[in-house]
């Protein structure tokens, strides 16, 4: 079983439209509205591929139960962690005249602490059943940069390997490695010309 979490999912929403003019008005021809953010795109896409995945993720709100709708509509079986608020939201305006790609991320709303230990305890009771844990997206605001270092040495000791996704590169290091305990990992990474895949490998 693949094992994705999901700690900063969105709601996705794509415009079409024939040309992007700043300061004009725009009605769309085209629009496609999905559940995503990182770790829902990897689950998604594992599951349309026969894969057999489980996601763990964080809801909010009428948009969380939009999403948890969604996923259960296209067969994905989720544990949810719900706390207060609303999930963000992500735009896309595809201009059709240029081929280029405009895009509005919102940042995730702050998580609560009970609420972060729940959802790494949510992963951990699926990880004697799984053989790989995803970590997908940016980490949100609230837990600690090393928030996800815990679950990743849990998932290790389980013999499950790990891929982390997080497109910010703003936590990765402290999250899952220890800069005392490290011994030039870090720098060999950074020099590595493999994407992703030396990750796996710590």
């Amino acid at each position: 079983m693949i094992v994705c979490l999901a700690a900063n999912p969105s709601v996705d929403k794509l415009f079409e439209i024939e040309r992007l003019r700043p300061g004009q008005i725009h009605r769309p021809d085209g629009f496609v509205q999905v559940a995503g953010g990182k770790g829902l795109n990897v689950v998604r896409a594992a599951h349309s591929l026969g894969g057999d995945v489980r996601v763990v993720a964080l809801l909010r709100g009428h948009t969380g139960k939009w999403l948890a709708d969604m996923l259960a509509a296209e067969g994905v079986d989720g544990s949810f962690v719900w706390t207060h608020g609303e999930n963000r939201s992500s735009l896309s305006v595809a201009d059709r005249e240029t081929g280029g790609l405009t895009e509005f991320y919102e940042h995730g709303a702050e998580v609560p602490t009970a609420s972060w230990v729940e959802m790494m305890q949510a992963v951990g009771e699926l990880l004697p059943a799984a053989g790989w844990l995803t970590i997908s997206g940016s980490l949100p605001p609230g837990p600690p940069l090393d928030g996800y270092r815990e679950i990743v040495a849990e998932a290790r000791a389980a013999g499950v390997r790990v891929v982390d996704e997080d497109y910010s590169r703003s936590s990765w290091q402290e999250a899952f490695i220890s800069p005392r305990s490290a011994n030039g990992t870090i720098i060999q990474l950074a020099q590595s010309d493999r994407d992703l895949s030396g990750r796996m490998e710590l």
